[in-house]
């Protein structure tokens, strides 16, 4: 006998499938033909956006986007009876970040146990997810610019539409099946997170245009929060490794930094402003008023960071160094701040300052290289780059991005192991590009020329006899004449100053700067470390400590020089660098 290949199952053994199917799909609301949607908008265009890709809230912006308020008026205006709510203080909740924080989410307030509601939020939520005329799958989603839906104890994102509706952390499961759970598995209100083109309403709904798919503010890497932006941003941002406290930090310290570079203003309110209260001193109602304003405004002055009056990245860096990073023991100044590069074993790191010795890893893949230079703007980009040679000589152009990360190296040429040593003075020709200067084993001193496009357009020798010289680095200007000048140290630890002449030589001869610094195993550009307006050096100490030595703007040091400014020991650092 042949055997079917459609053998009769059991009536028994159907109804034991159905019932296990029962248990794990989700299907989609039903709408009721009887209940109205919104409107569909005439002049639409014939195109119409991608469904919205994943991007997650980042910064702190707790105003209604006007996106989300047009969404949310759209439906109450359908809706009658109905109310929404849109921004949400930041950290106002248990979430580590909301779309709500952004003001780019929409709580329309429907509940799902009142059978008017209910047909009212699976209506609204089927029209957006229908296909229009055309045939576009999801287009009123996919022109409103939602990135998600939550209703109901189930869930829909464009970013997995094949998963279709799902189950929304557990909510169908028998224990929160009581009106206790109604908030967390959205059954009194319909969530919807729009992306960042729906939110500023530029999506074709309202601006009948197609918009092309948009990524909001991005992250810098000092902080953990992104600062706010209302214009389009449409390139992908790159996510900077989180800034963590060091473990000496105060409870305070920590949670500074857990909400860093939350942009706070007059206005905002919550937790937040809380916490930015009580760092810089004031009452800590959780409102940012005219009293909070002016106390910020006076703290920012005190601790040398522009008087802005909102939490901007520089006053983020400030807050954190004196309240995350700063040992009191050590009585460190606030207002330091200068970055650093160190390369050891390969791995390349950044530190926003030398209280900061855990840094930022870039690359783990730079075992091969034996000297890197911080030129400041090598590209002609406006953004800091960074040159790398490596132990064949070859030179590599590292253009970066102004988020603390670099694209592709480019190597530009060969034979650059002929120099001991390689640094960039900044422009050294005063032409506007930056040059780089090099010191051959036999004691002759080159100019390389920048061209300002990431390569170089000649070269000449400017000194010889500099053999003499066990360290030879540029502070950029340290003479205050507007130019950049060199600092070489002898054996003797005695450091001397050359001025450049703003056109590729050398002003004047060499000048006497100070003595006793034999014991130093690094000397590098501090940038403006006390923030007076002078370049300043670093110093470390063969127990791995930073000393300040801060110029005095006419080619010396000033009184109070030598005092210590760092955290923890870098004695362990190889190749160090610091950026002016």
């Amino acid at each position: 006998m042949s055997r079917s290949p459609h053998p009769r199952l059991s009536a028994g053994l159907l109804l034991t499938i159905a019932a296990l199917l029962s248990s794990v799909l989700v299907t989609a609301p039903a709408a009721s033909a009887a209940t109205p949607v919104p409107p569909t908008p005439t002049g639409l265009p014939a195109g119409v956006e991608e469904l919205s890709s994943y991007v997650g809230a980042n910064s702190c912006d707790a105003a209604t986007k006007p996106g989300s308020a047009a969404l949310g008026a759209l439906l109450v205006k359908t809706y009658p009876g109905t109310s929404y709510g849109t921004a949400r203080a930041c950290a106002s909740d248990s979430l580590a970040t909301s779309e709500h924080y952004d003001g780019r989410a929409v709580d329309w307030m429907v509940n799902s146990r009142n059978a008017t509601q209910k047909a009212q939020g699976n209506a609204a939520v089927a029209w957006m997810l229908a296909k229009d005329k055309a045939g576009n799958p999801y287009a009123m989603a996919r022109r409103l610019g939602v990135m998600y839906l939550i209703w109901n104890n189930r869930s829909w994102s464009a970013y997995r539409p094949s998963d279709g509706w799902r189950e929304y952390n557990g909510c169908l499961s028998s224990s929160k099946a009581g009106s206790a759970y109604d908030t967390t598995c959205h059954r009194n209100h319909v969530h919807v997170s729009l992306s960042w083109s729906g939110a500023m309403k530029r999506s074709s709904y309202w601006s009948k245009k197609v918009a092309p798919p948009e990524y909001g503010p991005c992250r810098t890497w000092q902080t953990n929060w992104a600062s706010p932006r209302s214009s389009a941003n449409l390139t992908r941002c790159q996510v900077p490794a989180s800034v963590t406290p060091l473990p000496s930090a105060s409870t305070l310290g920590k949670r500074l930094v857990s909400i860093s570079g939350m942009y706070l203003k007059k206005g905002s309110f919550g937790p937040a402003v809380t916490s930015v209260q009580t760092a810089i001193g004031t009452s800590a109602t959780g409102s940012f008023s005219t009293t909070t304003y002016n106390a910020l405004i006076a703290w920012q002055k005190r601790n040398g960071v522009p008087a802005t009056g909102v939490t901007d990245v520089a006053t983020w860096r400030a807050l954190i160094r004196f309240h995350a990073a700063q040992p009191v023991s050590l009585g460190l100044d606030a207002s330091i701040d200068s970055d650093i590069l160190s390369l050891t074993e390969g791995r390349l790191k950044l530190s926003d300052s030398v209280a900061d010795p855990y840094g930022r890893v870039l690359t783990t893949q730079w075992s091969d290289v034996t000297a890197v230079v911080a030129p400041g703007d090598f590209t002609g980009d406006a953004y800091p780059d960074l040159l790398s040679r490596t132990s064949a000589g070859a030179l590599r152009v590292h253009r970066g991005t102004g988020n603390a990360t670099f694209a592709p190296a480019v190597t530009w040429g060969k034979g650059w192991n002929v120099y001991s040593t390689v640094f960039s003075p900044g422009d050294f020709t005063g032409d506007g590009r930056s040059d780089v200067i090099g010191l051959r084993p036999d004691g002759t001193l080159y100019r390389i020329e920048g061209n300002g496009r990431g390569g170089f357009s000649g070269s000449a020798q400017i000194g010889w006899g500099w053999q003499g010289f066990d360290k030879v680095f540029s502070p950029g200007d340290f003479s205050g004449d507007g130019r950049a000048d060199v600092l070489a140290r002898r054996p003797d630890g005695s450091l001397w100053l050359y001025k450049g002449d703003g056109k590729g030589l050398w002003s004047g001869s060499k000048k006497w700067v100070a003595s006793g610094l034999q014991d130093l195993t690094s000397l590098v550009a501090g940038g403006d470390l006390n923030r007076d307006g002078r370049s300043d050096v670093l110093g470390r100490t063969a127990d791995g400590r930073w000393l300040a030595y801060y110029g005095n703007g006419s080619g010396g040091f000033a009184a109070g020089s030598g005092q210590q400014v760092s955290r923890g020991d870098w004695s362990s650092e190889e190749l160090v660098v610091g950026v002016r």
